[in-house]
């Protein structure tokens, strides 16, 4: 409750706010009320002080049906500009809207000669214009000239033909005064039409980019809001630049229109609405309604006069449309609690404050270097929805700050969980394997003694004793298998430098006796010292200790066992080769598989271990490994091709990256 007073109250606020800029633009911004001379029986008289600022050219000026150039005498009325927004008159309905019409203007001017600047930003579909008796231009939609202007008196003729649109004669003011008065005008006026463009088109670019990487609908909805507002002011361009699409430029603006009130209701509808896809077809039927009637009205209206009446029903009635549905969406967000109620409040204000201005104020404002009021409500409408997806956005911060915060907890806990059943899982398997070798140990006891007494020993028993000691054998080699991982598994000391160079020389200190007593030689190739790898020293040197372990068993006396290594890029290559048996190709894809053993394995009896523990640890410092043997093709990089047993043997590969 609290909260939808502050919210009443802001929009209580806004609307006094709305309503006082409105008003401070009607009597500062408008022609119609600004301070300048005025006719005086039928003559506009003026002197050099009053061209110091723009004099809007309003009153008295004579229309006649027709194009009449100067000294041609016609029937005349006396009209002021926007009393007539067409030459459909009230006092006979059977004329058309279109055809033509010859406005006249007399001026006095009582001072020095100088140059002045005739200034009329919307004309019909062609114009002429005279100054005194000269014909000064031909052209359509906007005219803007230096003229001289001598003491005397000077008569000021437009004659305008409509034969299309929403507007035929002359509806929207001309201005005159010093040249430097009319670059400021007209420069004020662009760059205020320029700002108010630009800025929607450089929020869509910012929501196009994040449509682009999130494809959600709420940024695209948005970005097509702010370039259908912009293209909504494409009649001031369109006019200014003399394009030949001027004639089109009022529809375009207004099917501009048609499609900024429909995105505004898409986006206020992802913010709000849990219906979204029944109200989006509502949305659509509804501003296609309205974009199909006010184009075929405008298309009709040459050939049927009412059309333009009706037009301006349906752009009213377009507006108040989108007002109840700004007001629906309101309610929406009340009931649903969305914390977007308030500004679409402030948006229900500011169009509704456009609309009373409009029909209120009709034929009596006109900006003179600024916005129309429902350009105005265009602009706030595009800042309203893009406070409300700043805000959408610093709350989806917020949640992924949220929920960042919570996974980093939710991982530290996992993390620590998952140690625990890591520690748990040493414990285990080293208690079991601690545990199975006494009975296994009392078992090989058992048929070692059946079999030195041969007590009672037939065939069919001594077939089994062998099977039974065959699985005793086995469940042995499976025992120290889960020796060989706890070993592993103990291995917890923090990453450090090593230079491969030391530890070059630590393998051939601490393998080299082995090696000897085998018949084998180990060759350790120095490295060089530069070469710096940051492992766990401990866990690294295991796996050599393997590697080294498995070519010892394979290599026959008088054979070789060869470790260098060479630089490969941001990696150290560490080859281990020797001049054993080799590994058969169907092997070779199997070797670091867990408890896989070979056919040379099985004979020597191979845990199956080994290789799978090396490639473990290998990949646990951030590295791989690889085997080849001559009978199967290379699979080893480039660089370290030339290091292959050239006839028989193996040469294991690995590759860790430098620190």
């Amino acid at each position: 409750m609290i909260q939808k007073k502050k919210d009443w109250a802001k929009l209580l606020i806004f609307i006094i706010a709305f309503l006082a800029f409105f008003a401070f633009l009607f009597h500062s911004d408008n022609k119609y009320t600004t301070e300048m001379s005025l006719p005086q029986d039928g003559i506009l008289s003026l002197n050099r002080e009053d061209l110091d600022k723009p004099i809007f050219l309003i009153d008295d000026w004579q229309l006649s049906d027709g194009i009449c150039p100067p000294g041609t005498e016609s029937a005349s009325m006396r009209t002021w500009i926007g009393e007539f927004s067409n030459f459909d008159r009230d006092d006979d309905p059977s004329r058309s809207p279109y055809g033509s019409g010859t406005y006249r203007l007399r001026l006095r001017y009582d001072g020095e000669d100088t140059v002045i600047g005739l200034f009329f930003p919307n004309l019909c579909n062609e114009y002429s214009l005279w100054w005194d008796n000269s014909l000064v231009e031909i052209g359509s939609a906007r005219f803007c000239r230096n003229l001289p202007l001598t003491a005397g008196d000077h008569t000021i003729t437009v004659a305008v033909t409509a034969t299309s649109g929403y507007y035929a004669g002359m509806y929207f003011p001309g201005a005159i005064g010093s040249d430097a008065a009319i670059r400021h005008l007209t420069t004020v006026q662009s760059a205020v039409y320029g700002a108010a463009a630009l800025i929607p088109m450089v929020l869509a670019l910012f929501c196009y980019s994040l449509w682009v990487e999130t494809t959600s609908r709420l940024y695209r909805y948005f970005a097509l809001l702010c370039v259908s507002f912009s293209l909504s002011l494409t009649h001031y361009f369109l006019q200014f630049c003399g394009s030949s699409l001027s004639v089109l430029r009022f529809l375009i603006s207004d099917l501009a229109t048609y499609a900024m009130f429909f995105f505004a209701c898409a986006v206020m509808l992802e913010l709000t609405s849990d219906q979204r896809e029944i109200h989006y077809r509502q949305a659509v039927a509804i501003t296609a309604v309205f974009a199909v009637a006010s184009t075929i009205l405008y298309a009709l209206a040459p050939i049927w006069p009412q059309a333009i009446r009706y037009h301006g029903i349906l752009q009213n009635g377009s507006r108040l449309t989108l007002f109840a549905l700004l007001i629906w969406g309101s309610i929406k967000a009340a009931q649903c609690q969305s914390p977007f109620h308030g500004l679409i409040l402030l948006c229900d204000g500011a169009l509704g404050i456009s609309l009373f201005t409009n029909l209120l104020f009709s034929n009596r404002f006109e900006p003179i270097y600024t916005l129309w009021q429902y350009e105005w409500c265009g602009l706030f409408l595009v800042i309203l929805f893009g406070i409300m997806m700043e805000r959408q956005n610093r709350r989806i911060l917020l949640e992924n700050k949220n929920y960042q915060e919570h996974l980093d907890d939710l991982v530290e806990e996992r993390t620590r969980q998952i140690h625990c059943l890591m520690e748990e899982r040493r414990s285990f398997f080293s208690d079991m394997a601690h545990d199975l070798k006494a009975p296994l140990a009392s078992i090989k006891t058992f048929i070692e003694v059946i079999r030195l007494r041969n007590v009672g020993l037939d065939e069919d028993l001594s077939f089994y004793i062998d099977q039974m000691e065959r699985q005793q054998q086995e469940m042995s080699r499976r025992v120290g298998s889960l020796n060989e991982l706890n070993a592993v598994d103990r291995l917890t000391a923090d990453a450090e430098l090593v230079t491969v160079a030391d530890l070059f020389h630590t393998l051939y200190r601490t393998h080299n006796p082995e090696a000897v007593a085998m018949g084998v030689h180990l060759i350790v190739i120095p490295a060089d010292t530069s070469l710096v790898i940051r492992v766990q020293k401990q866990k690294l040197l295991l796996a050599f200790e393997n590697l080294i372990y498995n070519a010892l068993r394979f290599t026959p006396a008088d054979g070789s066992i060869t470790i260098r290594c060479i630089e490969a890029g941001d990696a150290v290559c560490i080859t281990v080769t020797d001049t054993g048996c080799g590994i058969p190709p169907e092997e070779l894809p199997h070797i670091f598989e867990r408890f896989f053993v070979g056919q040379a394995g099985k004979d020597s009896g191979g845990s199956g271990l080994g290789l799978y523990i090396v490639k473990t640890i290998l990949e646990e410092l951030g590295g791989s490994i690889h085997a080849e043997s001559p009978s199967h093709s290379p699979a080893s990089p480039s660089e370290v091709n030339a290091f292959r047993p050239a006839n028989g043997g193996s040469c294991f590969t690995l590759r860790l990256p430098k620190a």
